[in-house]
């Protein structure tokens, strides 16, 4: 499904001449807006992407009413997307016919196959055949992999041995590697090695081989798997990935040997990673012999930013004395990031950590940045990111820097938004009135969404107003959002 935020971070790349499906979300959610109502705005937004959108947010509520406004769609992925947002909900009937529309596509249609995987976790058994059938070759001899893996899940064991011979026949070898690692969860022990070596004849066999390793029992297949990867981080994680799978002394195993490719691992970084990735399956003594190893490696990345990210990321996983060490570190690393907006965005998973003059500084200096830069994606993540952190006055000072007037609506609209869960009423209240002032229709509404969940009884009827207001004074076409 969709979220808001992924159409309001989609939205800056469109040309958008009509509602946002952030209006239709804060009408429906505030009860301004029935479902009818809501799925009546549908012709009025501003494209697929916010109609695919409303539809993902109202299948719940109304499945059928969902499956025929998707019809409406004439894009075929987005048709397919919106479909597949909606099939978790749909009765019997109607994943026929949504199964009906897949077959109906053209065979080699990227949609079609998006669909097909899409439904196959929601079929009914009596449709399956249909499904496989709608799954199979097309012109070329080219099998869509993704869909029948996705349709492998739901079949029986005595099955699975032809659909993995026909998925290891796929000439299209990304399709061929996502679809052995759909398949891997299911397969049983007597296909392991045949999937083993579909894995082994792709060019690049890391990411099918990755899926496979956690399933594979300790033996020669595991041992084939895994020197198959390449050694450093790729095999240190298809190791961890392993590990939550089994249990008792298979468990310990598991982890022992995911430590040791981690450990192996020859670039500091890179080692790093692969050490905090782990930390979360181990128990002491490997769990502080681990953590020390990471620590290490930490301090020792040559990059002043990404040793700041490595170390940033350890600290959660550190006690006493190492923790300090780490933090003193982290903010070593950041305050060494030339790049003045490269520094404060750095410090920003930081803040939480440092304590007095330092945290101060990091905050005034992260505010300065983002009042100043000129990317307004930047803009947005250090104001989110600090929000949590700052004292009122402070909030005063982002909601400032957040609803600047020269600022592009796309960002003053995101930036209210990401602040609105950490404001006071006082400031919820500037925070409104400055989302009321944004000249655009579309991005106004953004805006008032994002809010309209934080706003106390005596300001959500103020909001919900001027979403009314929007839907009723609806932008022409000339009216084109900043």
């Amino acid at each position: 499904m969709t979220s808001m935020g992924g159409i309001r971070a989609a939205a800056g790349n469109r040309s958008l001449d009509g509602a946002s499906a952030s209006l239709v979300e804060l009408l429906h959610s505030t009860g301004a807006w029935t479902v009818e109502v809501a799925l009546s705005h549908l012709p009025l937004l501003a494209d697929d992407l916010d109609r695919h959108a409303v539809i993902a947010y109202l299948a719940p509520l109304a499945p059928g009413d969902a499956w025929a406004a998707a019809k409406r769609i004439a894009d075929p992925g987005w048709f397919a997307e919106a479909a597949v947002a909606v099939a978790p909900y749909l009765p019997a009937d109607l994943l026929g016919e949504a199964l009906s529309a897949a077959a109906a596509m053209p065979r080699d249609s990227p949609a079609s196959a998006r669909l097909l995987a899409g439904l196959a976790p929601h079929l009914p058994a009596a449709l399956l055949p249909a499904a496989l059938a709608a799954a199979g070759p097309v012109s070329g001899d080219r099998f869509r992999a993704g869909a029948l893996a996705a349709l492998a899940l739901r079949l029986p064991a005595d099955l699975l041995g032809a659909m993995l011979r026909v998925i290891a026949a796929e000439p299209d070898e990304p399709d061929r590697a996502r679809a052995l690692g759909v398949l891997a969860p299911v397969l049983p022990p007597a296909l392991l090695g045949t999937a083993l070596a579909a894995a082994k004849s792709l060019t690049d066999p890391s990411a099918a081989l990755t899926a496979l390793v956690p399933y594979l029992p300790d033996g020669p297949l595991l041992d084939e798997a895994v020197a198959a990867i390449a050694a450093g981080a790729p095999r240190a994680a298809a190791l961890t990935n392993r590990i939550p799978l089994w249990f008792g002394d298979d468990r310990t195993d598991a982890a022992d040997r995911a430590h040791a490719a981690a450990a192996a691992v020859t670039d500091h970084a890179a080692r790093a990673e692969a050490l905090i990735g782990l930390l979360a399956h181990l128990r002491d003594p490997a769990y502080a012999t681990a953590a020390r190893q990471a620590l290490d490696a930490a301090v020792s990345v040559s990059d002043s930013r990404v040793r700041a990210e490595r170390l940033t990321a350890l600290i959660p996983w550190l006690t006493g004395p190492a923790r300090a060490i780490a933090v003193r570190a982290a903010h070593a690393a950041t305050e060494a990031v030339t790049d003045p907006e490269l520094r404060a965005e750095s410090r920003l998973g930081l803040v939480r950590y440092l304590t007095g003059t330092d945290r101060d500084v990091a905050v005034r200096q992260g505010l300065a940045v983002a009042a100043v830069t000129a990317d307004g994606a930047r803009r947005c993540r250090m104001l989110a990111g600090l929000a949590a952190h700052l004292s009122p006055d402070r909030l005063a000072q982002a909601l400032a820097v957040a609803t600047d007037g020269t600022v592009a609506d796309r960002w003053r609209a995101q930036a209210i938004a990401g602040l609105a869960g950490h404001l006071p009423p006082a400031l919820l209240a500037e925070a409104l009135s400055a989302a009321k002032a944004i000249g655009s229709g579309y991005w106004q509404a953004v805006a008032l969404n994002g809010l309209a969940p934080h706003l106390p009884p005596d300001l959500l009827p103020e909001a919900v107003a001027a979403g009314l207001t929007l839907a009723d004074g609806r932008p022409s076409p000339s009216r084109k959002p900043s």
